[in-house]
């Protein structure tokens, strides 16, 4: 199991490096997209986008 989140949390890394409408660093995304649900969206939709 804690490989599994560990390859999550290594997704969701890199989907937030590849984000780039919110110009700030990655503690600062990983801090807007929990707050910000639209913007967790936005993020996730670019997996999507290159599947």
């Amino acid at each position: 199991m804690p490989q599994n989140m560990s390859v999550l949390r290594h997704l969701v890394l890199n989907l937030l490096r590849q984000e780039t409408s919110f110009k700030k660093g990655l503690k600062a995304k990983r801090f807007k997209a929990a707050l910000d649900t639209n913007y967790a969206e936005k993020s996730l939709s670019l997996f999507f986008e290159h599947s």
